[in-house]
């Protein structure tokens, strides 16, 4: 969210009443849909790379202090049990019986890489769209980790994008365990993760064209009109 807050505002921050950038930019020959697609595509670049450097610096640090160990070592992954068939409350874990496996550290690494890569996609796609309704960066930062909040501590479903946000858990099957609902997994995560980017960013471009240049174009046109106005008296 901190990544969302530097780099998320680049149009909204345009729109503002102390800077007016749209007024140039909409006034030059430029498609603005491609306009929109670059702002945006700008933001998510920086905030990838942001996320990318978060990631590398205690890799590297490991790395130099003491070496980052085999790739080969274990990691356990939890595959819970099944839910009752009576009913919620009749869900009851079994630690002597409730199977679970082992993977590769490399293979967690490597799912956990791609996760939060999507999972910042999604949360980025949010924070664009809220901004773009919300002029003021700090109230659009509120809002975001708010819903966020939210969405994390209601009860994890496979389509609550933001059940995946705790990617730990996700991985080594600890959320889809104490939830008893086998389908919260990574690649439903993933799945579900691009669906709500997808869907977010197609709302963002109908706000950002119905909202910001809707407004934009009945303010050019007036000020059109007053000018031709002067120009006859």
């Amino acid at each position: 969210l901190i990544g969302c807050f530097i780099f998320g505002n680049n149009i909204s921050a345009e729109n503002s009443k102390k800077k007016k950038g749209l007024y140039f930019y909409f006034v030059q020959p430029i498609n603005r849909g491609k306009f929109f697609a670059v702002k945006y595509l700008s933001g998510l670049t920086s905030i990838l790379g942001f996320v990318l450097l978060l990631v590398l610096v205690p890799l590297l640090c490991g790395f130099f202090i003491d070496g980052l160990g085999s790739l080969q070592y274990p990691v356990l992954v939890y595959e819970g049990s099944k839910p009752s068939s009576l009913g919620p409350m009749y869900n009851r874990l079994n630690p002597l019986e409730d199977p679970f496996h082992f993977v590769n550290l490399i293979d967690y690494l490597g799912q956990a890489f791609i996760l939060t890569v999507v999972l910042t996609i999604f949360l980025y796609s949010f924070y664009y769209t809220v901004s773009l309704l919300v002029k003021n960066p700090s109230v659009t930062l509120i809002i975001v980790a708010l819903v966020t909040y939210i969405g994390t501590a209601l009860t994890p479903v496979r389509y609550n994008p933001f059940t995946y946000v705790d990617i730990h858990k996700i991985l080594n099957g600890e959320t889809a365990t104490l939830a008893f609902n086998p389908s919260i997994t990574f690649q439903n995560g993933i799945i579900t993760l691009i669906f709500f980017t997808c869907l977010l960013s197609a709302i963002g471009y109908l706000v950002y064209n119905k909202v910001i240049i809707g407004n934009r174009g009945t303010l050019f046109t007036l000020k059109n009109k007053k000018s031709v106005v002067s120009v006859k008296q």
